[in-house]
């Protein structure tokens, strides 16, 4: 049951106890146990028993949860045949009824998890399913911290795009024609860089993963479908039509703040008005954290460091999860900055305060520090 054990891992990926709305709290190839998180008051707890000849045999089902409509689903999904008896279509299908019955928006990685499976699928053809093979040892469990030693994975341009050339439309709906036209700039740059690539041409932005790519697809088209982007709290700007290179334009930040009125000033003195900050991702992502630095303008305070770089456990490998959204990473950013009582130094130009060398050194001596003394927790009271 290696290959079983593998897709559990990958699930544990998408879903690790820290994610917001669904969480695998363990896994062996006998049983598995998941918690939906409808509200913060409101969590249930699933099990699955995964039969012995799985995944000829559907998984059986149940919710230590009295609640009829739960039960009737969980049913459902204990009589499925063929193709989705598998672990994957099982857990997709069980977070979008989940999602549906409670009005709990669908996460991100239920796309994510399916083109896995498409791939997967794809890779044995016909009307054939992906082989589970015995293992040593069957009862052993998953690895404690969840990784998976198969990312990342080496990228197939094709795979990458055509996946969502086949997504149903509606998951485009929302996207008005300037997003529509990114999103095909995007594609059509990336197949182009990969080309050179393979041609043995230089290319002009790193090749990434499957799991990479897909992610920041669906990410940019979140984006794209937020009313946070829609009401013009920030902007995304793909540099050269890279999917690993983002600049992001914050045009709003809270309007109690000393920072509000610093860029109103900004506004006025310089006609610019918004803060703009670069997120470079690795082809790790999104098991790590993109790389963010101020771009314009200089900052002060707001734990901006020399060179640009931002103080935030959550931009280092070990407070960074998955499960996080770029938006909510974006909007972090603006909270923190006014939490740290930022303030636009309008003596300094950035080109003399900024660069990308100087702002990952100082985030690199900061990570040393804080990996030696830990990263203080505000009191909740502190938001």
């Amino acid at each position: 049951m290696a290959k079983l054990k593998d897709d559990l891992k990958k699930i544990e990926g998408f879903f690790p106890r820290s994610h917001p709305v669904f969480q695998l709290r363990s896994a062996n190839i006998d049983e598995v146990h998941v918690r939906f998180c409808a509200s913060p008051v409101a969590t249930f707890d699933i099990h699955c028993n995964l039969p012995e000849n799985f995944p000829k045999s559907a998984p059986l089902w149940s919710s230590e949860s009295d609640n009829a409509q739960i039960t009737g689903l969980l049913e459902t999904l204990s009589n499925t045949t063929g193709q989705q008896n598998h672990i994957f279509p099982q857990v997709t299908s069980m977070l979008t009824s989940l999602c549906s019955l409670f009005g709990v928006e669908l996460p991100a990685e239920v796309e994510l998890l399916k083109v896995v499976y498409e791939n997967e699928y794809a890779a044995v053809g016909g009307d054939a399913e992906p082989e589970y093979e015995s293992m040593e040892d069957p009862n052993e469990m998953m690895d404690a911290d969840g990784d998976d030693d198969d990312y990342p994975v080496e990228m197939s341009a094709q795979s990458i795009y055509s996946n969502h050339d086949k997504m149903d439309a509606q998951e485009d709906e929302g996207i008005d024609e300037q997003g529509q036209a990114a999103l095909e700039r995007v594609k059509k740059a990336n197949l182009e860089r990969h080309s050179l690539g393979t041609s043995g041409g230089a290319p002009s932005a790193p090749h990434g993963t499957v799991q990479a790519s897909d992610r920041l697809m669906k990410e940019l088209k979140h984006i794209y479908k937020s009313d946070n982007y829609k009401n013009q709290l920030f902007s995304v700007e793909l540099v050269n039509d890279s999917l690993y290179d983002w600049m992001v334009k914050i045009y709003k930040v809270d309007p109690d703040s000393a920072l509000h009125k610093d860029m109103v000033e900004m506004n006025k003195k310089l006609k610019i008005d918004h803060l703009c900050i670069s997120m470079k991702f690795p082809d790790s992502f999104p098991f790590s954290p993109p790389f963010v630095r101020i771009i314009n303008p200089v900052i002060s305070g707001g734990y901006v460091l020399t060179g640009g770089a931002i103080c935030m456990e959550l931009l280092t490998k070990g407070g960074w999860s998955s499960a996080y959204t770029v938006e909510a990473v974006v909007l972090q950013i603006a909270a923190t900055l006014v939490k740290g009582r930022a303030r636009i130094n309008f003596q300094l130009q950035p080109t003399q305060a900024y660069s990308q060398s100087r702002a990952e050194e100082s985030f690199r001596h900061l990570v040393k520090i804080h990996d030696k003394g830990g990263w203080f927790t505000p009191p909740k009271s502190d938001g």
